[in-house]
């Protein structure tokens, strides 16, 4: 046996030397040609004739996302109704200032923090262990402080609660949008701007989708018009659009900087420390509060008279099947850079 031989068979059973076999592994989806495939298959899809689809099922699951949108408004100016009340009890008792809420001191034990609040305002708590025995003067630092934490959880989670609605109301508007726009050819209103894809896309590109939704949605408001022609597919572009349209995607985005940016716009006119100042504070931020409702009930009534609009469009066209044209979205249409 040569020493070729022998040093083959040390080698482990199933590895031989030369060139080792490529075995087949897992696909990767994000190939070059699984991405092409994918995207043939969705514009042989979108080119596919097809006929009117009703939104029902959407506008009741928006319709429920934004009553609870208005209630949770509704709870948050409650909320910060009943906290300015508390403050301004505690206020009435002698306090001039509000004790940190608990954990926010960084490398400062709670108590600690809450001697040092009793004594900012002559309160007799001297010392921990006084706090922690219960003594007449610590017990009202304790309760002052619980109820302050109280009214901040319940802040947070109302405002986690409206996060939440939002992100799911937004996904249901743009589901909305993009049925509608889909359903324009089917009501015989040829010439869109917008393609459904882009008038679903465009919903969610920050800051720009108030102005992009106001020609969404005007779009889709006049190409429903049942009084429309039937015969001429592009005479709704000639017809007006609602003034709620704007009224609502202005209030929108009035509400959205009043949620994450309210409290500093606030701060800004009343920059104090004092209870007093807090209280002021607070009782400033049912203002937001309230402007919560106004978008919840505008966009209702926008969607609900499209999707109105083309259910009588409907009535009137009839059985109408819809051939799109081979896509050539323009430039404007959809969001992203123009390929060339």
């Amino acid at each position: 046996m040569n020493r070729r031989q022998r040093d083959t068979r040390r080698l482990p059973s199933g590895r031989k030397q030369g060139r080792r076999r490529i075995r087949p592994g897992i696909p990767n989806p994000f190939s070059g040609d699984r991405r092409r495939r994918l995207s043939e298959q969705l514009h042989e899809e979108a080119e596919k004739p097809y006929r009117y689809d009703s939104n029902r099922k959407t506008v009741l699951w928006i319709t429920l996302a934004l009553g609870i949108w208005i209630a949770l408004g509704v709870a948050a100016m409650l909320a910060d109704i009943s906290q300015a009340r508390m403050l301004s009890r505690w206020r009435d008792q002698g306090f001039v200032t509000a004790p940190p809420p608990l954990g926010a001191t960084f490398g400062q034990d709670d108590s600690e923090v809450l001697v040092a609040f009793a004594e900012q305002n002559n309160i007799p708590c001297g010392s921990v262990e006084e706090l922690l025995g219960g003594a007449p003067g610590c017990a009202r630092i304790v309760e002052f402080s619980g109820d302050v934490n109280s009214g901040d959880d319940l802040s947070t989670m109302v405002f986690g609660g409206l996060v939440l609605t939002l992100l799911i109301a937004a996904a249901l508007i743009a589901s909305f949008a993009y049925q509608a726009s889909r359903n324009l050819l089917t009501l015989k209103s040829e010439g869109q701007r917008f393609s459904p894809t882009a008038a679903m896309v465009w919903l969610f590109v920050p800051i720009v989708n108030i102005y992009r939704g106001v020609q969404i949605f005007s779009e889709l408001w006049k190409g429903s018009d049942p009084e429309a022609s039937t015969s001429d597919p592009i005479e709704w572009k000639a017809r007006p659009a609602t003034d709620l349209i704007p009224m609502w995607w202005l209030s929108f985005g009035v509400t959205v900087a009043g949620m994450f940016f309210g409290a500093r716009a606030v701060g800004l006119f009343i920059s104090g420390s004092t209870l007093q100042d807090q209280i002021d504070a607070t009782n400033m931020l049912v203002i937001p509060d309230l402007l919560l409702i106004v978008p919840a009930v505008l966009g209702f009534i926008v969607i609900r008279g499209i999707h109105d609009r083309q259910q009588r469009r409907f009535r009137v066209v009839g059985e109408h099947l819809a051939v799109p044209k081979p896509s050539t979205a323009e430039p404007e249409s959809e969001p992203g850079p123009t390929r060339r």
